[in-house]
């Protein structure tokens, strides 16, 4: 993959199978295309293809998308779920999906009935058309909204509940959903679906002092507890945090280990993001400095697979 080095204000997502809810100034990967959410309130995109050598990608111009017929523009970064729709917030303060297709270009969608201030979050759930959609309301509870496939049908918005000051970051597959958000206490909250009982959790506070959004990666490595969910979040000293969930015995049975610091440091402008690649990455927006005046990039760090720690921060653009 060929990432060339630029500067950009506003809201960047690129997306890779799972993508991550993002918000403004909000980043998640892929080795094929990039979402982002311009200031003029469009949404463009930039595909990384083969330029016929052998291994060999590089980023093509970005192009337009544009925004709704009929909205002034879109006021979140992008999401994007594992079958291709993207999600944003628009200016109506409503949710809105996008997805294109060769024969149709691309296709509008708003799910209304909720409004939020906050960038939404999608997911697949490890199915290509079981689209699920979760937005923080205007009352503050967390929303879930998910779709058919056997009807092509929408259900209805559900709530939650909680109390969230920010917009939700949201991990899973078929037998368990994990869902964050800000609390009003500046903290970490978080939810939990069953697929065994088909409900959901109580809520429970994780603590820490968090800004802005976080973002939610469930993964596997190689030793043991094999399976784990990370929550990440930029802490108030702007330094990028994660909390680990270890599930030794099965999905339901295991415990959260203690908030550390990502990448060995690092100071983020803005929330992060996290999905898988090539491996589990993280990516975070900081001004040259770091944390200085200045011109914003993006960097990334990545995660070793045995041990499930990373390495250091790496500028992509």
């Amino acid at each position: 993959m060929n990432w060339k080095q630029r500067t950009t204000i506003g809201a960047l997502a690129l997306t890779f199978l799972v993508a991550i809810g993002c918000h403004d100034d909000r980043l998640a990967a892929t080795a094929r295309t990039v979402y982002h959410v311009g200031e003029d309130g469009n949404l463009y995109q930039r595909v990384n293809t083969y330029d016929g050598t052998v291994g060999h990608l590089v980023w093509q111009p970005w192009t337009l998308v544009g925004k709704p017929a009929g909205l002034s523009k879109l006021i979140s970064g992008p999401a994007m779920a594992c079958s291709g729709v993207i999600a944003a917030l628009g200016s109506d303060k409503q949710v809105w999906l996008a997805q294109g297709s060769t024969a149709h270009g691309w296709v509008w969608f708003a799910l209304t009935g909720v409004y939020s201030n906050y960038a939404p979050a999608i997911t697949c759930n490890g199915q290509r058309d079981n689209i699920d959609v979760y937005a923080t309301g205007n009352d503050n509870a967390l929303w879930h909204r998910a779709y058919d496939p056997p009807s092509a049908s929408w259900y209805d918005w559900e709530s939650l509940g909680g109390t969230l000051t920010s917009g939700p970051a949201v991990a899973g597959e078929t037998d368990r959903v994990d869902a964050f958000g800000r609390d009003n206490t500046n903290g970490m909250s978080h939810i939990y679906w069953n697929k065994t009982t088909l409900a959901w959790s109580a809520w429970e506070a994780l603590g820490g002092g968090i800004l802005g959004d976080p973002a939610a990666l469930r993964y596997v490595v190689s030793n043991n507890p094999r399976y784990r969910l990370d929550v990440y979040a930029q802490g108030t000293d702007h330094h990028l945090y994660r909390k680990t969930y270890q599930l030794p015995a099965g999905i339901f049975t295991g415990s959260w280990l203690g908030w550390e610091v990502v990448g060995g440091g690092g100071c983020a402008s803005a929330s992060p993001a996290a999905t898988f690649d090539s491996g589990n990455r993280v990516y975070i927006r900081s001004n040259d400095g770091p944390c200085g005046p200045g011109p914003a990039h993006y960097y990334e760090s990545d995660m070793d697979s045995v041990s499930g720690s990373y390495g250091g921060w790496g500028l992509i653009f």
